[in-house]
């Protein structure tokens, strides 16, 4: 395994990039075995967020599922429909999707 998706994206400004790198030094000693725990990720994932990356960045950046991200940050979960490929925001169930069979 590489280290180069450790390093963030170049077009940060430097609080932003100075949240990512915390986050992402956290993720890789979690992944060799070191010293982490969840309140030090969900830490990390509101500070990336406070600093102003949005929550698919920080998804894109730390490799992490979205939800997992929008969970840490007590965001709505996404959910999709069987036949829809789309993620629909979960606190809208009743709300097909667009192009979805029931929505137009």
């Amino acid at each position: 395994m590489t280290d180069e998706w450790l390093e963030p994206a170049r077009d940060l400004q430097e609080e932003q990039r100075e949240a990512l790198e915390g986050l992402l030094s956290l993720t890789k000693s979690a992944q060799a075995g070191g010293d982490w725990s969840t309140e030090r990720v969900v830490s990390a994932v509101q500070a990336a967020h406070s600093a102003g990356l949005s929550p698919d960045h920080i998804a894109v950046e730390a490799r992490m599922s979205i939800n997992e991200v929008r969970s840490f940050l007590n965001l709505p979960l996404g959910r999709r429909g069987p036949d829809d490929w789309r993620i629909c925001l979960s606190d809208q169930p009743e709300a097909p999707a667009a192009g979805s069979p029931d929505g137009k």
